[in-house]
């Protein structure tokens, strides 16, 4: 979805009616791709923590209130500081 969406241009809504996901849980797939290509992370394992890191209201406020927040989840899911990752995902819903 992030190729078709950001490489070959096909808009999230139809990107959404060709899958069958709401139009939303695209925008949020297609963006926790992108976070990971931004941070050379191509670990799949990453993936479920970058997705509820981007997914969570309290961490959309905390990242625009601590820009450097983003290194540190980034870093912390390289070196297996997963207790941090976990606290964030089920902290901050």
């Amino acid at each position: 979805m992030y190729r078709r969406h950001k490489k070959q241009g096909i808009d999230l809504d139809r990107l959404a009616a060709e899958v069958g996901l709401a139009r939303k849980r695209i925008a949020l797939l297609v963006d926790a791709y992108a976070f990971m290509e931004d941070n050379d992370d191509g670990e799949r394992e990453h993936w479920s923590y970058y997705e509820e890191y981007l997914k969570s209201n309290k961490v959309k406020r905390a990242r625009v209130q601590y820009p450097r927040l983003d290194k540190v989840v980034v870093r912390a899911s390289r070196t297996a500081t997963l207790v941090v990752l976990r606290t964030l995902e089920t902290g901050c819903r």
